[in-house]
């Protein structure tokens, strides 16, 4: 009995080690996707673009693009050591996104078991976008001018009244300059 106790600690002990490796990989979408959503693009460890883990080894991304064409690929571990591009090969081809309109909403799912990479706008008999874009990745207007910076403020009024409220920056004892809000998420 004794025996037969340990055995089952110890398969326990593996599988809980197992999961937890499971739950610690990191998984982006580096490429040209990034710079559209005010990040540093090809960027593997960049936040921006960090797919969250649905189920085990099923991974998730969803963020709204301005008009364009983009590449992406899947990195794990936020280096190049291992990723994976068209058609889930290793070190494979760039994965395209030709974005037909402001604010298109994509949703990205890599399996990491099968190595297959798909989003709404090329699968969309597979993959279906939410109709809006979760908190953590609000929608994108246009990309980012060269030069500029995009600030994004997360602001909560209890009483939910918004109408009328802005933004007011001053610059080195220059007068304040009201900057409109121009999107809002969760």
């Amino acid at each position: 009995m004794k025996r037969f106790l340990v055995v089952i600690s110890l398969m326990l002990g593996l599988a809980l080690a197992f999961s937890s490796a499971q739950s610690n990989r990191i998984v982006t979408l580096p490429g040209s996707i990034q710079k559209a959503l005010g990040g540093k693009e090809w960027d593997p460890a960049g936040e921006i673009t960090r797919m969250t883990e649905v189920s085990t080894d099923v991974y998730e991304f969803v963020a709204a693009f301005p008009t364009g064409k983009y590449e992406y690929k899947v990195a794990i571990n936020q280096t190049w050591d291992e990723n994976y591009g068209k058609n889930g090969e290793k070190g494979g081809a760039n994965l395209t996104l030709d974005v037909p309109a402001d604010n298109t909403i994509i949703k990205f799912v890599f399996n990491y078991a099968s190595k297959k990479i798909m989003d709404s706008l090329n699968n969309p008999t597979e993959i279906s976008a939410p109709a809006t874009v979760p908190a953590r990745a609000a929608a994108v207007a246009a990309p980012i001018a060269e030069g500029t910076t995009r600030f994004v403020v997360h602001y909560k009024r209890t009483r939910g009244d918004y109408e009328g409220w802005n933004l007011w920056v001053w610059a080195d004892g220059a007068d304040g300059k009201s900057y409109p809000f121009n999107g809002s998420d969760d």
